[in-house]
This record gives structure tokens, sequence and C-alpha cells, in this order.
């Protein structure tokens, strides 16, 4: 913001501050008239204040390029919540005992055992249950979208405590005025420094970091670098809770930690829960009360502790018309994610080419920001199935804006691979991503490679090309007066 603008902005609120001058007093008697009335505009200070205060709070938003709002993901992992599930976690004496006194606690648990629905259990209940002085920020890494990076999550959690605060924001204000009044973005120790100076000036303050292992790896040395710090004993330190993958980085960073590892000994209830409420819904032979409870302990026997485990074999539920399929489903069903995965995808090569599989999964794995579905309908617009396609030749590598439709209902083959989430706001449409973490790890992993690696090649050089070409291509259509770019046909090419 320059400082012309901060000038406008005062005289504004100072020039309305004052009413017009006073009329002449009356004739005089003992204690002369009354002074007129002034008829100039007023302004009470509490609302210049509010005022001022609400634009050093936008200045500041848009300084810090717009911290993503969490609550989303946690109403989304919030609808998952059933009646009943975690409540083992709140009575747990390791979370008790981090949740009175500050400290740091560890969830942790392989892919798929529900570490981000209790850790939205756990925000819920210490926003609930803890006094109105007490400051609570949260924050879900999510490896399909920009919050997967570290420092977006710092700016998230400094974010959110600068407005608890008995000043707020303005410990980011001094920041900002430090940087070039807002000219010069703040690095990382510089939101570090802030975030120090707010766990002093809170009484108590509650930090969630959901999903470590969903971080960008590049980053994760100053991820634990960063939770060191706050559990230092120079520092006023939060009730710190945070939930990962025991991966040997982690293991090896906070085997110090206090920590509650997750598994079938204690997750199946939770999963039993889940599963109750959900066969119902499947909507076939296995909603009569004659066989869900049967179904129901049949899942979570073969989850092994897993919820996502538990989804997906909801999801081959719902693709069993009778109960016989349903029994030769459970007898050769794999033991690990990667075989359902493998399971589900040799299902959908079955009735989709190989080769919109393989363009779709290049597009959700390395595109540099999150997609529409139909942005990715109208990217895969094109005859990829011919064998002469080619996209350096304009004539091997046509667009077909009519193909959209079908681009579109092919998603649904891939059902438990992949997710569509529906608009959010006005302002967040909805996205395709991959239905799990655990999926992309598939999908990038050596077993994926074995089995599928001939017909869907995913490498990261080959897939970039990809990308690159299939851009460069669309942007050449516009060349041709057939695909003229305007506002009024700018809708019908969403990828543009």
């Amino acid at each position: 913001m320059s400082d012309q603008k901060n000038e406008s902005r005062t005289v504004i609120q100072v020039t309305t501050l004052h009413g017009g001058t006073g009329g002449m007093g009356g004739a005089g008697g003992v204690t002369g008239g009354a002074g007129g009335k002034g008829e100039g505009a007023t302004m009470n200070i509490d609302g210049v204040q509010n005022m001022t205060n609400h634009i050093l709070k936008e200045d500041l938003h848009k300084w810090l390029e717009c911290p993503p709002d969490t609550k989303d993901r946690k109403h989304e992992l919030k609808s998952l919540h059933h009646q009943a599930t975690g409540g083992w976690l709140l009575r747990d004496d390791r979370f008790v005992r981090w949740k009175d006194t500050p400290s740091a606690l560890w969830i942790k648990g392989i892919s798929g055992t529900g570490k981000s629905v209790l850790s939205s259990t756990a925000i819920e209940n210490i926003t609930v249950g803890c006094p109105d002085q007490t400051a609570v920020a949260y924050f879900y890494f999510d490896f399909r979208n920009e919050r997967q990076h570290m420092d977006i999550m710092l700016c998230s959690i400094v974010w959110q405590l600068s407005g608890r605060v008995a000043s707020p924001y303005r410990c980011l204000q001094r920041l900002h005025e430090t940087l070039g009044k807002g000219t010069i973005k703040p690095q990382r120790v510089h939101l570090q420094g802030v975030l120090e100076n707010l766990l002093l000036e809170l009484d108590q303050t509650y930090i969630v970091i959901d999903g470590l292992d969903e971080c960008d790896k590049t980053d994760w040395k100053h991820l634990i670098e960063l939770i060191h710090s706050l559990c230092q004993p120079t520092t006023k330190m939060p009730n710190l809770l945070f939930t990962s993958q025991p991966h040997e980085d982690f293991k090896n960073a906070f085997k110090d930690v206090t920590f509650i590892e997750l598994g079938s000994a204690v997750s199946n209830n939770d999963i039993e829960s889940f599963v109750s409420s959900e066969v119902p819904r499947v909507g076939n032979w296995a909603s009569n009360g004659k066989y869900a409870k049967h179904v129901t302990e049949q899942i979570v026997q073969k989850s092994n502790g897993m919820f996502r485990m538990a989804a997906c074999l909801l999801i081959e539920l719902g693709r069993c018309h009778w109960k016989d399929d349903w029994e030769e489903a459970l007898g050769d069903l794999p033991a690990e994610l990667s075989g359902i995965y493998s399971r589900f995808l040799t299902r959908a090569t079955s009735s989709l080419k190989a080769v919109f599989i393989e363009a779709i999964f290049r597009w959700l794995v390395f595109s540099a920001r999150q997609i529409a579905p139909d942005e990715l309908a109208d990217a895969i617009a094109f005859r990829l199935d011919n064998p002469a396609f080619d996209f350096s030749d304009p004539a091997k590598s046509i667009y077909h804006p009519d193909r959209h439709r079908g681009n579109s209902d092919s998603f649904e083959r891939l059902e438990g691979l992949i997710i569509i989430k529906e608009r959010k706001s006005r302002w967040d449409g909805p996205s395709i991503a991959f239905a799990h973490s655990s999926v992309k790890d598939y999908i990038i992993s050596s077993q994926f490679q074995q089995k599928f690696g001939t017909s869907i090649c995913l490498t990261t050089d080959v897939s970039h090309r990809f990308i690159t070409q299939t851009c460069v291509r669309y942007l050449l259509l516009f060349a041709d007066p057939e695909h003229s770019m305007n506002e009024d046909t700018l809708r019908h090419y969403p990828i543009s």
C-alpha cells in the first residue's frame, strides 16, 4: 500500500469526526443564550476505530496473500464424524494431560486410520470446552492443494492467533511497517518471530496441526525444526497436538514426545460406528436389517483398523448386486490399500481406455494448482486414443469440445480413486482430486509401475511435457476464428 493511500484514508477518518460550526448564541440574559446546534456530519469515535481496524485487517490479509480458511476442511471432516466416534480420545489420560498442561502430543498411525477426523474431534472439544481467553489455531496439511506447504501453515497459524490477542493484528502491523509498509513479503523467520511474540501475549494457546506427512517433503526438515522450537523451555509453550504417519523422519525427530498410536485395537469401535451408519445407505440387499449387522462385522474385521479400508469396502459393497457377489469379493480381498486400489483400477480399465486414465492421473499428480472437474474434462478433450495423435501436428491433435460431457462421466468410473468435491462457497468452485493421500502414494509407487507402467506412464518428465504440450496446443486454438475468445465465449473454454 502506498503512503498516499494511507494518507487519504486518514483524512477521511479525521474530517468525518467534526460536526459543523455552532450557531451564534442567543440574546444575553444573565447567562446568555445557548449556542446553535452544529449541522455538519458526525461520526462516533468507536465507529472510526472499527473502520480503521477493518482496513488494517484487509491490508494485512492481502499482504500475507490470504492464508487459506481452515474451517472448510474442519467442517468436511466433521461430516465424517459419527456419534460415539473419537470419544475414547477425549477420555485418554494422555489427551487429558495434554489438554490441561502446555505440552506436545503426537497422534500417529498408518494411512487411513482416521487421524484427520480425530484432529477435528480434538479441535471441537477444545474450542467448545475452553474459556474465552484461550486461543485456538489449527491447520490441515493437504497434498491436494496449496495447503501442502509449510509457509502456508505458518502463515495461517499466525493469522488465526493474531486475531486473539488484546490488540488484534498489532504484531503483524509492526512487521508490515518494518518490511517497507508491505512492499516486502514476510519470510519464514519473520513469521516465526511473530508467532513467538503472540505466544507470549496469549494466556493459553492450543495449536493443532494435522497430517505432517502431507506437507511437501522438501519442507519436512523445517517443519520438524519449527515443532522443536515450540517445545523449547525458552519459549512459552503452547498445547501442541500434531498427527502424521509414523515415517522414520518423524519417529527419529519426535522420539521424546508423548504419542498415541492408532491401530485396530484403538480404531475398531470407531470404524464399527462409522460402518453401521453407512451400510443402510448403500441401498442394495445389504441395507436389509437381516444382513446389515453381519456385513458391518465383516467390514470391520477386514478393515484392519483403517477407516480408509472400510470406506473402500463400502464402495465394493455398493457394486455387489447379490450376497454371493459380496462373499466372493471378500474371499479374495487384498489386505493392503494398494491391493484395493489395484482392483479399482483394473475394473476401470475395462470400461475406460488407459490413455485417458493416464491423462487424468498426470493432471492430478503434476498440475501446479488444484483443478476443477470441468477444467480437467476440457484439458483431455482430444482424441488421445488415436494411434496417429501428435501434439506437434495441429491436424493430428484436434480439439473436440463435444467430448466434455463424456469426459466428465468417465470420472465416475474411477470411484474410490478420485473424488469430486462440490462447491463450498460462491468463491470456491468444485474440485477434483485423489480420494485420499494413500491413492497418490500408490499411483507413484513401484507397485503401480510394475502392474500398470506399460500402459499408464506417470514419470515426472513425460507427465510435465504432456501437460505443457496440452496447454500450448490449447492456446493455439484461438488463432482459429472458429475458437475466438471473448467475454461471451470464455465459459466454453474452462481450462483457459
